[in-house]
């Protein structure tokens, strides 16, 4: 499931923050603090969720008062939905560079989707081979059993790819 960008700026402003709200107010408090990588996802963030006026109210008299009203002012005059303008060369780079860390976290998670679809039916085999059950895994590994039960019948999205390699090397040795 490929995750929204709204989604993948909210939580990339909190991790760069460091702080888990989702208050815009907190968040450019700590961008005009000691955060100043998260401006552009920020600005990005408001213009998503239709709270840019607030943003740039927040702005106003800080050093990103200027950067962030000619960004918004060009993205108003190109007419395009904001995953097209920051596609398009017309976007700063600094904007284009966020939407490039969205789409490479986007496709990533689908690489990793398909790899587990293929290591399934391995981990099955293994399980096999070994003669252990599900529910001794699920309880030596500590996860959860209905989820580990689901992701062996198929269901790739219950598990990640960390925790499947943690079931292949738990069942090879």
């Amino acid at each position: 499931m490929r995750q929204g960008f709204e989604g993948f700026l909210t939580r990339y402003c909190q991790d760069l923050t460091q702080i888990s709200s989702r208050s815009l107010k907190l968040l450019f408090e700590k961008i005009a603090e000691d955060s100043p990588r998260a401006a552009e996802p920020l600005l990005l963030l408001s213009l998503c969720q239709g709270r840019a006026p607030y943003v740039l109210k927040q702005a106003a008299g800080t050093a990103y008062e200027a950067e962030y009203k000619n960004f918004v002012s060009s993205f108003d005059k190109n007419g395009k939905s904001l995953e097209s303008f920051l596609s398009s060369e017309s976007a700063p780079l600094r904007y284009q560079k966020v939407y490039s860390s969205y789409l490479s976290s986007s496709e990533k998670l689908f690489r990793d989707r398909a790899v587990l679809e293929k290591l399934v039916p391995q981990l099955n085999a293994l399980l096999i081979e070994k003669g252990i059950s599900r529910y001794q895994m699920a309880k030596n590994l500590g996860y959860n059993k209905g989820n580990l039960y689901s992701f062996l019948k198929g269901n790739v999205d219950k598990m990640s790819r960390e925790s499947a390699m943690k079931i292949y090397h738990y069942l090879s040795t």
